[in-house]
């Protein structure tokens, strides 16, 4: 991988993690852990603790009218009973802090959070 790429990718694995840990922090006692996962903050990877997870990866865009970006991924990981309207606003909320986090972490980019189809994704200057 391209040094260019791979620090923009690093920029944005700090973008969902701080967006993971603001989401913690306002939802995080909603529902009880999965048993197989940690407490959040306690794990490498905050991908493997607490609440939620929050993933993306690139997608070239073929088929989508916003092109090339990067497909996210949100995830409640309880196996308690989550009500859609929980789910509503927790969606709302992280594409919230993400945006902001993105913002911080690769400024000047221009980035946007898109409904494209049935999940969100990252679209604007992904250029390295």
């Amino acid at each position: 991988m391209d040094v260019r790429t791979e620090k923009m990718e690093e920029a944005l694995f700090r973008a969902l993690e701080a967006a993971d840990a603001e989401m913690e922090a306002k939802f995080g006692d909603r529902f009880s852990l999965h048993p197989a996962r940690p407490p959040h903050g306690t794990a490498v990877n905050r991908q493997y603790d607490g609440l939620f997870e929050f993933g993306a990866g690139f997608s070239a865009g073929f088929g989508s009218k916003f092109g090339p970006g990067y497909s996210l991924a949100f995830r409640i990981v309880t196996l308690d009973s989550v009500p859609p309207d929980f789910r509503r606003e927790f969606e709302a909320e992280a594409v919230a802090a993400l945006s902001r986090q993105l913002a911080i972490h690769l400024p000047n980019r221009h980035l946007q959070i898109v409904r494209d189809t049935d999940s969100w994704k990252i679209v604007g200057d992904l250029s390295i």
